[in-house]
């Protein structure tokens, strides 16, 4: 009896000092509250009192003997308050919903690279958030290499998210109208419902051969195809990204001797076809005030051929973005692609869709 009393009392030890709550003088001089989240861990806790001006989070604080890493910032810790500045420390893992929210004159934000997730909301309402300045030209809010937001109105068609970001936060894309998105090579994480409802968004490409951390349902929809780079489809298999649909890039059949590529004449399925979603003819085939691509395009030896029964200028790209050709097809053009890859044809005002050669 004495035994079980004292197991339960150090049960009881350890649940208390993870519990703990203190706290401490930061390098910007404000007093912080902190919890203890393991016997070497702490994050910021939530805060009562009206904290402002530039603050700076250390990387380790101390209480008492006990020295703590500061790995996280929970939900709303430090929301509505008068903060200027935000330096957050290497070593930081995750940042909590609307931690940071509502802190009006926040223009200034520097983020560590060791963060594995940024939670909905963490920077709604700051300055930072709100100064149009700060987005990109496709509508895209970067913060120390990470996507905080976006504005929906600019995140139409096929979207690029530049090389270097690390993660993107929680919610970001929420019902963006965006059609597609190549992610870059440096990517370790998509946040919690990332793309929750992009209804419109049917490809991923991926250039990260070591596959993300994917949050809970990063993707809307199981049907959206994931292209991944040659040679890690198994990678991405072994991941919660197997509940998509996996192409690996370059290993694709989408070529003109195979009878069920989509762009063989003989298939039933051609965009020449009037009841094929890519058909221009297709009264239904408008997504977010996009007009459809107005030609088809077929896959040949050395490129892909463009055509279209008006004149039109068309753009190919490669999945980081680059132009790769441009080209004005009246009838039929052809294109020579400099590798095999996926590759997108678009043209202004019109979905683009996505060539896998």
């Amino acid at each position: 009896m004495r035994r079980i009393s004292a197991i339960v009392l150090l049960v009881a030890a350890s649940v208390a000092a993870t519990a703990q709550t203190f706290t401490a003088t930061v390098p910007s001089g404000q007093t912080i509250s902190f919890s203890v989240t393991s016997s070497t861990t702490a994050q910021v806790a939530f805060n009562t009192g009206y904290i402002t001006g530039d603050l700076v989070i250390p990387a380790t604080v101390s209480n008492g003997s006990n020295t703590y890493n500061v790995t996280a910032v929970a939900t709303s810790a430090l929301n509505g308050k008068g903060l200027t500045s935000l330096t957050l420390p290497e070593g930081l893992k995750t940042i909590g919903n609307a931690a940071f929210s509502g802190n009006s004159s926040l223009a200034t934000i520097a983020l560590p690279s060791t963060l594995t997730s940024i939670g909905s909301g963490a920077f709604s309402g700051t300055a930072y958030f709100s100064n149009a300045a700060n987005l990109s030209d496709n509508g895209l809010l970067y913060c120390s290499n990470y996507v905080i937001g976006s504005n929906m109105s600019a995140t139409v068609g096929h979207i690029v998210v530049a090389s270097g970001t690390l993660g993107i936060g929680d919610l970001v894309f929420l019902r963006s109208p965006l059609t597609a998105i190549t992610l870059p090579a440096s990517l370790r994480f998509v946040g919690n419902n990332a793309f929750s409802l992009c209804n419109d968004l049917d490809t991923v490409f991926m250039l990260c051969t070591l596959p993300p951390a994917h949050g809970s349902s990063a993707l809307p929809s199981s049907s959206i195809v994931v292209v991944v780079p040659t040679g890690t489809l198994a990678a991405y298999q072994a991941t919660a990204w197997n509940a998509y649909t996996l192409v690996e890039a370059g290993n694709n059949p989408d070529n003109p001797d195979n009878p069920d590529d989509p762009d063989n004449p003989d298939n039933p399925d051609d965009p020449d076809n009037p009841d094929d979603p890519d058909n221009p003819d297709d009264p239904n085939n408008a997504i977010s005030g996009l007009m459809p691509l107005p030609a088809s395009v077929a896959v040949v030896h050395g490129g892909i051929v463009i055509r279209c029964p008006e004149s039109c200028r068309f753009a190919v790209s490669d999945m980081a973005g680059r132009t790769v050709a441009t080209v004005n097809a009246v009838g039929e053009a052809y294109v020579q692609l400099p590798s095999r890859g996926v590759y997108i044809v678009s043209a202004v005002g019109c979905k683009p869709r996505k060539v896998i050669f």
